[in-house]
């Protein structure tokens, strides 16, 4: 999450009208945190009851599969991201 913090954050800026700048990004921080609760749980989870050898393996297993989700095109995004910045231009 350190390599991307300050992308998220910028997003978060661009994205948020001002008046809910504040709450974007405490929901923000709220879904990733639970999210790293979460993930840190499921991996301890495995660590005990598989052996460390899971552990590392489901890791790499969702990593790849995220990796590979980043390379699909988001219509959505760039279609959000287009009118965002049209209502900028008004």
């Amino acid at each position: 999450m350190g390599l991307t913090q300050a992308v998220l954050a910028s997003m978060i800026t661009d994205a948020a009208p001002a008046a809910y700048r504040g709450t974007a990004f405490g929901v923000f921080n709220l879904v990733s945190g639970a999210g790293l609760l979460l993930a840190s749980a499921a991996a301890g989870f495995l660590w005990d009851e598989h052996g460390a050898a899971v552990a590392f393996w489901v890791g790499a297993g969702i990593a790849g599969a995220a990796a590979l989700l980043s390379l699909v095109p988001h219509t959505a995004l760039i279609r959000a991201a287009s009118r965002v910045s049209e209502v900028e231009r008004r």
